[in-house]
């Protein structure tokens, strides 16, 4: 990406911690307003990186650097050092949601034979649902930090869900308990979900351990903000964890090709529970 283009995905993220701040200050029906404001903001910009030519994919992964959680460290294990680290606190969590779709009810809707209300029943109703919280993590270890683009459409990208107006298709306040808001959809034909899962197939738990390496995590800055030192000591934990999530991935990719299903992908926010 260009210089503008890198101002311009930065000056979003900063933008998206300060409504998120925004956010998790308010209660009631104020949050309620802030949180379709976040929505609102995520939509507009969107649009407008895409217009300069910056691709979904990369405007997820500023989006996930705003938000992301990660395995939760202890600063209090590091011994000795001047620097200072307090882990970050996160009243807002993220993560990706993969949702396997046929191509036809995202063509239906395109058409305006139903409405948002609608589109979310049919995704709903599917079982076959998974989240994914370290994409940022995910995403280096499967591109080999960089070296392997042929990886760099696993955990986002696609293209973003209109209706016949032309409006992006968000799924919006959802109700699951707390204050829960998602950022426009997008959607990988079941053509590309067939491509992704057989570049997948030979990248086995194996080979995605023998790549992933946590001073390398550190060095990318995934981990940034976090006690080297404690992270170090969690490592095989971390690792673990982005292990667990690769494998559910893989395996969503796989039934969504057995079924000549596309993927429906969105970024949701949700409230952490203090009390949880």
């Amino acid at each position: 990406m260009d210089e503008a283009a890198v101002g311009a995905l930065a000056d979003f993220t900063d933008g998206l911690r300060k409504k998120l701040d925004g956010v998790n200050a308010a209660k009631g029906k104020e949050a309620e307003a802030l949180a379709a404001d976040l929505s609102s903001f995520i939509e507009r910009n969107m649009r407008e990186l895409m217009q300069q030519g910056i691709s979904v994919a990369e405007i997820q992964k500023a989006v996930q650097a705003a938000t992301e959680r990660v395995p939760q460290t202890h600063a209090s294990d590091a011994e000795g050092g001047d620097e200072e680290y307090e882990d970050p606190e996160l009243l807002v969590s993220s993560s990706i949601c993969f949702l396997p779709a046929e191509d036809a009810v995202i063509a239906a809707f395109a058409a305006g034979e139903f409405g948002g209300e609608e589109m979310m029943n049919r995704l709903m109703s599917s079982e076959d649902e998974i989240s994914v919280e370290m994409s940022e993590g995910l995403d280096l270890v499967l591109t080999d930090y960089g070296k392997d683009p042929s990886m760099d459409d696993v955990t986002g990208g696609g293209e973003i869900v209109t209706g016949p107006d032309g409006e992006a298709f968000a799924p919006g306040t959802l109700d699951l308990g707390r204050s829960v808001v998602a950022e426009p959809m997008v959607f990988k034909t079941s053509e590309e979900v067939r491509d992704i899962c057989k570049r997948l197939e030979p990248f086995t738990e194996k080979a995605f351990l023998k790549r992933a390496d946590i001073r390398k995590l550190i060095k990318h800055g995934w981990l940034e903000g976090y006690d080297p030192k404690s992270v170090m000591k969690e490592a095989d934990y971390i690792i673990s964890a982005l292990k667990d999530e690769f494998t559910e991935l893989r395996e969503i990719y796989r039934r969504a090709a057995e079924q000549n299903k596309g993927m429906a992908i969105f970024v949701r926010y949700e409230e952490i529970d203090d009390e949880g």
